[in-house]
């Protein structure tokens, strides 16, 4: 039978708590809007997140996405300065788009189909 020493231990135990926590992480993300009178809060908890100026906001609409399809799967990826824009997603197809002012664009997806439709009344203040 072979023995490990100290170091090797260690170092397993570290390795099971990282995959553990990550796993832990990973299965708690949400994407996520929160909204007050001057900013809107968007990203993925407990991750990333981006303030934007509600008053800079120019358009914001639903659509069908496929994140495999056009952004290699989901995860907070690209530019909000590319022709794509930033992507924030944990899966789902439902999305909503925000478009700024300057030309800035924010895809967020969303696993059930109705909370895109909340964010853009939300937001827009109509259906």
């Amino acid at each position: 039978m072979q023995r490990f020493d100290r170091t090797s231990i260690i170092m397993l135990a570290v390795v099971l708590v990282s995959l553990v926590s990550a796993m832990v992480f990973a299965s708690r993300a949400a994407t996520f809007v929160g909204c007050s009178p001057e900013l809107v809060r968007i990203g993925v908890a407990p991750f990333w997140r981006s303030r934007l100026e509600r008053r800079d906001i120019v358009d914001v609409a639903t659509a069908q996405v496929d994140v495999y399809a056009d952004y290699g799967g989901w995860d907070i990826k690209g530019s909000a300065r590319s022709p794509r824009g930033r992507l924030f997603s944990t899966g789902g197809r439902a999305a909503v788009w925000i478009v700024m002012r300057v030309g800035r664009k924010y895809l967020l997806t969303f696993r059930e189909p109705a909370v895109p439709v909340r964010v853009r009344v939300a937001l827009l203040g109509n259906d």
